[in-house]
Protein backbone atom coordinates (compact mmCIF):
# COMPACT_ATOMS: atom_id res chain seq x y z
CA UNK A 1 0.00 0.00 0.00
CA UNK A 2 1.30 3.36 -1.21
CA UNK A 3 1.23 6.87 0.89
CA UNK A 4 -0.43 8.40 -1.77
CA UNK A 5 -4.23 8.97 -1.40
CA UNK A 6 -5.87 7.07 -3.81
CA UNK A 7 -9.66 7.80 -5.36
CA UNK A 8 -11.60 5.36 -3.28
CA UNK A 9 -9.80 7.53 -0.34
CA UNK A 10 -10.58 11.01 -2.12
CA UNK A 11 -13.20 11.90 0.67
CA UNK A 12 -10.59 11.91 3.25
CA UNK A 13 -9.80 16.07 2.74
CA UNK A 14 -13.40 16.48 3.11
CA UNK A 15 -13.93 13.80 6.40
CA UNK A 16 -10.98 16.07 7.70
CA UNK A 17 -12.62 18.99 7.32
CA UNK A 18 -15.68 18.24 8.13
CA UNK A 19 -14.64 16.41 11.63
CA UNK A 20 -13.38 19.08 13.14
CA UNK A 21 -14.45 19.97 16.46
CA UNK A 22 -14.42 23.87 16.60
CA UNK A 23 -16.62 25.39 13.88
CA UNK A 24 -15.62 28.46 12.32
CA UNK A 25 -15.71 30.44 9.30
CA UNK A 26 -12.44 29.70 8.34
CA UNK A 27 -12.88 25.95 8.29
CA UNK A 28 -16.22 26.08 6.56
CA UNK A 29 -14.84 28.30 3.35
CA UNK A 30 -12.12 26.25 3.39
CA UNK A 31 -14.65 23.60 1.87
CA UNK A 32 -16.64 25.82 -0.42
CA UNK A 33 -14.11 27.96 -1.85
CA UNK A 34 -10.64 26.99 -3.70
CA UNK A 35 -9.11 30.13 -4.10
CA UNK A 36 -6.68 31.76 -1.24
CA UNK A 37 -8.56 35.20 -1.71
CA UNK A 38 -11.89 33.95 -2.34
CA UNK A 39 -11.55 32.41 0.91
CA UNK A 40 -10.64 35.31 2.69
CA UNK A 41 -13.50 37.49 1.36
CA UNK A 42 -15.87 34.61 2.75
CA UNK A 43 -14.74 34.34 5.76
CA UNK A 44 -15.14 38.42 6.37
CA UNK A 45 -18.41 38.00 4.91
CA UNK A 46 -19.55 35.49 7.46
CA UNK A 47 -17.96 37.04 9.99
CA UNK A 48 -19.74 40.35 9.32
CA UNK A 49 -23.19 38.22 9.26
CA UNK A 50 -22.53 36.52 12.39
CA UNK A 51 -22.11 39.91 13.69
CA UNK A 52 -25.11 41.45 12.03
CA UNK A 53 -27.79 38.06 13.44
CA UNK A 54 -27.44 36.80 10.00
CA UNK A 55 -28.92 39.35 8.28
CA UNK A 56 -27.81 42.46 6.36
CA UNK A 57 -29.27 45.12 3.64
CA UNK A 58 -28.09 45.54 0.28
CA UNK A 59 -26.50 49.38 1.07
CA UNK A 60 -24.84 47.02 4.21
CA UNK A 61 -23.28 44.38 1.80
CA UNK A 62 -22.09 47.15 -0.84
CA UNK A 63 -20.38 48.80 2.15
CA UNK A 64 -18.94 45.90 2.96
CA UNK A 65 -18.22 44.96 -0.87
CA UNK A 66 -16.59 48.64 -1.55
CA UNK A 67 -14.01 47.82 2.16
CA UNK A 68 -12.85 44.28 0.27
CA UNK A 69 -11.89 46.54 -2.61
CA UNK A 70 -10.44 49.21 -0.80
CA UNK A 71 -8.25 47.03 1.37
CA UNK A 72 -9.39 47.86 4.69
CA UNK A 73 -9.90 44.42 6.48
CA UNK A 74 -5.99 43.68 5.32
CA UNK A 75 -6.38 42.52 1.87
CA UNK A 76 -7.97 43.50 -1.13
CA UNK A 77 -10.88 41.56 -3.10
CA UNK A 78 -12.69 43.16 -6.14
CA UNK A 79 -16.21 44.14 -6.19
CA UNK A 80 -17.03 41.85 -9.21
CA UNK A 81 -15.40 38.60 -7.89
CA UNK A 82 -17.03 39.57 -4.18
CA UNK A 83 -20.51 39.66 -6.11
CA UNK A 84 -19.88 36.95 -8.64
CA UNK A 85 -17.45 34.28 -6.46
CA UNK A 86 -17.91 34.67 -3.00
CA UNK A 87 -22.05 35.83 -2.56
CA UNK A 88 -22.92 33.67 -5.66
CA UNK A 89 -21.61 30.83 -4.14
CA UNK A 90 -23.16 31.40 -1.32
CA UNK A 91 -27.17 32.10 -3.14
CA UNK A 92 -26.59 29.26 -5.59
CA UNK A 93 -25.21 27.00 -3.18
CA UNK A 94 -28.56 27.60 -1.49
CA UNK A 95 -26.61 29.17 1.92
CA UNK A 96 -28.08 32.67 1.58
CA UNK A 97 -30.70 34.20 0.07
CA UNK A 98 -31.94 37.72 -1.28
CA UNK A 99 -35.43 38.92 0.30
CA UNK A 100 -37.09 41.82 1.83
CA UNK A 101 -37.93 42.15 5.23
CA UNK A 102 -38.94 44.51 7.62
CA UNK A 103 -36.82 46.41 9.53
CA UNK A 104 -38.30 47.24 12.89
CA UNK A 105 -35.44 49.90 13.27
CA UNK A 106 -36.44 51.88 9.92
CA UNK A 107 -39.89 51.16 10.22
CA UNK A 108 -39.93 49.81 6.44
CA UNK A 109 -39.40 47.18 4.65
CA UNK A 110 -36.12 46.77 3.69
CA UNK A 111 -34.37 44.37 0.43
CA UNK A 112 -31.46 42.51 1.81
CA UNK A 113 -29.40 38.89 2.23
CA UNK A 114 -30.15 36.69 5.05
CA UNK A 115 -28.54 33.51 5.92
CA UNK A 116 -30.94 30.42 5.69
CA UNK A 117 -31.06 27.75 8.21
CA UNK A 118 -30.61 24.24 6.03
CA UNK A 119 -33.15 21.59 6.94
CA UNK A 120 -31.55 18.66 8.21
CA UNK A 121 -32.88 15.61 10.05
CA UNK A 122 -32.16 14.49 13.45
CA UNK A 123 -30.70 11.39 12.15
CA UNK A 124 -27.13 11.45 10.24
CA UNK A 125 -27.52 9.60 6.87
CA UNK A 126 -26.13 6.73 5.86
CA UNK A 127 -22.36 7.43 4.07
CA UNK A 128 -23.42 8.39 0.44
CA UNK A 129 -24.06 11.93 -0.87
CA UNK A 130 -26.75 12.31 1.80
CA UNK A 131 -24.24 12.45 4.38
CA UNK A 132 -22.18 15.01 3.26
CA UNK A 133 -24.85 17.24 2.50
CA UNK A 134 -25.81 16.88 5.81
CA UNK A 135 -22.94 17.56 7.45
CA UNK A 136 -22.19 20.19 5.18
CA UNK A 137 -25.45 21.83 6.29
CA UNK A 138 -25.11 20.79 9.78
CA UNK A 139 -21.91 22.84 9.82
CA UNK A 140 -23.76 25.50 8.21
CA UNK A 141 -26.12 25.79 11.11
CA UNK A 142 -23.39 25.26 13.66
CA UNK A 143 -22.31 28.24 12.35
CA UNK A 144 -24.50 30.52 11.85
CA UNK A 145 -27.34 29.74 14.16
CA UNK A 146 -26.00 28.68 17.36
CA UNK A 147 -28.07 27.13 20.19
CA UNK A 148 -30.69 25.68 18.23
CA UNK A 149 -31.98 29.08 16.68
CA UNK A 150 -32.21 27.45 13.03
CA UNK A 151 -34.87 25.40 13.90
Amino acid sequence: MSNELSYTEGSFWLDWILSRAETNAEAFVLYLFYRKDSRKAASALLVELQAKGGRCTVKEMSEFAKKLQKGELGFKYSRVNFYKMVLGTFLTDGFMERLSYYDNERRRTVKGYKAIAQPIPTRRPSPSFWSVAYDTCKWWNDLMFPRDDAS
